[in-house]
């Protein structure tokens, strides 16, 4: 579902809420998750709290580094974290990125969000990647709980 500015898609999740806010937020794992198709990790960085940044460089295969990088926001764990979102490969783009973590019944359910300022961030972004990375964050998530059995 998306309004003009903001992409935004909710994914169900087997696990607890703070097991999904510390996948998507501590570096540990978020390594194992940031790189939509395997791309080599050069760079993970994360200070989780408001006014700290982030920082995420991968690298295809034959490739120009991707970098992405921002500034929290907010932090509320294990309900909610959001921070600008900036690609360097388009310097004149800003989102923001939202993610809220919800228990269910069965787990957790998690409402992603990405709001550009404007038509020009917005009308590049596409769902691949981004749909890509949490297919990644679901089978990561998966193996962590079958360690736990």
């Amino acid at each position: 579902m998306s309004d003009d500015l903001t992409l935004s898609f909710t994914k169900q999740f087997g696990c607890s809420p703070e097991l999904l806010f510390a996948t998507e937020t501590d570096v540990a794992h978020v390594r194992h998750t940031i790189a939509p198709f395997g791309e080599q990790v050069d760079v993970c960085e994360i200070d989780l709290r408001v006014g700290g940044q982030y920082h995420f460089v991968f690298t295809p295969e034959g490739g120009e580094p991707c970098s992405f990088r921002g500034e929290f926001l907010e932090v509320d764990s294990p309900r909610k974290v959001s921070a600008t979102w900036i690609f360097d490969g388009w310097p004149d783009v800003v989102a923001v990125e939202t993610k809220t973590f919800t228990a269910t019944e069965t787990g957790t359910s998690l409402l992603y969000e990405l709001t550009f300022s404007d038509m020009n961030g917005r009308s590049r972004m596409g769902m691949r990647g981004l749909e890509a990375n949490y297919d990644n964050l679901e089978r990561y998530v998966a193996s962590l709980l079958k360690q736990d059995l």
